[in-house]
C-alpha cells in the first residue's frame, strides 16, 4: 500500500575540514551584528569552542559566551540565558556542544523572540513564526539534534518537549576540527546514538523512503568510521564521516520519529540522569529482540550492512535478524573494552531493581511510544528493563 508522507530539512548544511573559516560570511548573510554563544562548562574548561571564538576575534564581530548549562538543559538555564542575550543586545545565537546545549539554544530562541512562558509553547507547532537566526556548530556526533525540529530541556522531574519547524537553525557547520579532542567514551556513546537514530528510523512507524535511505547510509558511514576513530582519535576523515552520519541521522529521525529504545532512555535521562547516547546504547539489542517479529523485513534489509557476505547468504530471515541483533550486542562490548563505555544497566551505578515499575510507568507516557512498531505492556517493558540490567 501506497502511504503519502512529507520530508521536511531545511537546514543548511556546511561540512568539510575548516568549515568554520566560513562562519563571519554566514553571519553576514544572517544580519548578524552580535553574536550569543551557548555552551556548557564543560567544553569551556577544555577550550573546544576555542576554534569559533578566534574566528570571532579576527573578524572583530562582538560576541558573549553564556555556558551555565546542565546535562538535558534547563528552563532555569534558557530564562538565565535570556537576561545575558536581552542585556548585550545579541540578535544571533550559536550553539557549540552537543544535545543538551543545542536543545537548550532552542528552548532560548524561543524565549528571545515570543513573549510569555516557555510553557505556553509546549507541544506540536505551537510557535506562531520564524525565531531569531541560529548557527548549531556540533562538538559531538550523535544527537543529531543541529537538524531538527525538536528541542527538549529539563524542569525538575520532567522534560518540556517543543516541536515546531520554527526551531530548526539557520546553518549547520560539521568540522571535525570541533569533535576531535572527544574522549573515546563520548565517542562510542554518541555513535551509538547515532546508529540507535538511524536503526529506529528505518524500523517504526513513521519511516518512509527518503528517511530510510539517510538511515541506512549513515550507518554504513557509522559502522566502517567508528573502529577507526575508536583506534585513531585524531582521524579527521573519520571524525567528519561519523559527523555527517549523525546529520543524517538526524534528518531521517526527525521526519520519522523513534521508538521505544528513545522512551526508556528519556525516563532514564530525566529521572536518573543516565546520559542519553549511553541508555540508547544499553537498550538497542533488547528493543530490538522485542520488536523483531514485527520488523523482519526491516531488519533483515539492514543486516546487510552487519553480516558478512556468507553470513547473509546462508541465512534465513528470521537468522540474518538474530545476528543482527547478536552484533549490535558484539559491538557494545568491544566499545566496553576500549572506551569503558558501560554495557550493562546496573554499571551506570544510577539505577536500581526496584525502580523499575516506576520507570516502565514514565516508558509507556512518552511520545516515542507512539511509533514503535508495537506497544508493549508495562510487564514487558520491565522484562526488557531485566535482560539490559
Amino acid at each position: 500500500m501506497f502511504n503519502n508522507y512529507e520530508f521536511f530539512s531545511p537546514v543548511r548544511i556546511l561540512s568539510g575540514i575548516a568549515t568554520l573559516k566560513c562562519l563571519p560570511e554566514i553571519i553576514h548573510k544572517l544580519d548578524g551584528s552580535s553574536v550569543f554563544i551557548m555552551t556548557d562548562k564543560g567544553i569551556s574548561a577544555a577550550n573546544a569552542h576555542e576554534p569559533v571564538i578566534n574566528v570571532l576575534n579576527e573578524n572583530t564581530i562582538p560576541f558573549v559566551i553564556f555556558d551555565d548549562i546542565p546535562p538535558d538543559g534547563s528552563v532555569n538555564a534558557v530564562y538565565s540565558a535570556r537576561e545575558l542575550y536581552e542585556k548585550h543586545r545579541c540578535n544571533l545565537i550559536i550553539a557549540i556542544g552537543g544535545g543538551s546545549v543545542i536543545d537548550t539554544s532552542k528552548a532560548l530562541n524561543i524565549a528571545v523572540t515570543l513573549p510569555g512562558d516557555l510553557e505556553k509553547y509546549l507541544g506540536v507547532n505551537n510557535l506562531p513564526h520564524r525565531l531569531k537566526p541560529s548557527i548549531i556548530i556540533p562538538t559531538t556526533a550523535g544527537t543529531g539534534s543541529e537538524v531538527t525540529a525538536v528541542a527538549v530541556v529539563a524542569d525538575k522531574h520532567k522534560k518540556l518537549i517543543f516541536n515546531s519547524p520554527y526551531l530548526m537553525a539557520d546553518y549547520a557547520l560539521l568540522d571535525p576540527l570541533m569533535t576531535l579532542n572527544l574522549p573515546l567514551y563520548i565517542t562510542a556513546m554518541t555513535a551509538m546514538d547515532a546508529l540507535t537514530h538511524c536503526i529506529e528510523a528505518y524500523t517504526c512507524n513513521g519511516r518512509n523512503p527518503i528517511s530510510s535511505e539517510l538511515a541506512f547510509s549513515a550507518i554504513k558511514k557509522i559502522l566502517l568510521n567508528l573502529p577507526i576513530v575508536m583506534k585513531d582519535s585524531q582521524n579527521l576523515e573519520s571524525r567528519l564521516a561519523l559527523a555527517e552520519a549523525s546529520t543524517m541521522a538526524g534528518m531521517a529521525f526527525s521526519n520519522s520519529m523513534v521508538g521505544l529504545t528513545h522512551s526508556l532512555a528519556h525516563a532514564l535521562g530525566v529521572n536518573f540522569k543516565v546520559p542519553h547516547g549511553l541508555c540508547c546504547s544499553i537498550f538497542l539489542p533488547h528493543v530490538l529482540e522485542f520488536n523483531k517479529n514485527y520488523i523482519l523485513d526491516e531488519l533483515s534489509e539492514l543486516s546487510l550492512l552487519f553480516l558478512t557476505e556468507n553470513e547473509y547468504k546462508s541465512s534465513s530471515k528470521q537468522n540474518r535478524v538474530e545476528l543482527l541483533i547478536k552484533k549490535i550486542s558484539q559491538l557494545k562490548q568491544e566499545l566496553e573494552e576500549m572506551s569503558k563505555l558501560p554495557s550493562k544497566l546496573r554499571s551506570t551505578n544510577k539505577v536500581q531493581l526496584d525502580d523499575f515499575n516506576f520507570i516502565a510507568k514514565k516508558a509507556l507516557v512518552d511520545g516515542s511510544i507512539i511509533y514503535n512498531p508495537v506497544k508493549p505492556t508495562r510487564h514487558e517493558v520491565i522484562k526488557i528493563l531485566e535482560k539490559a540490567w
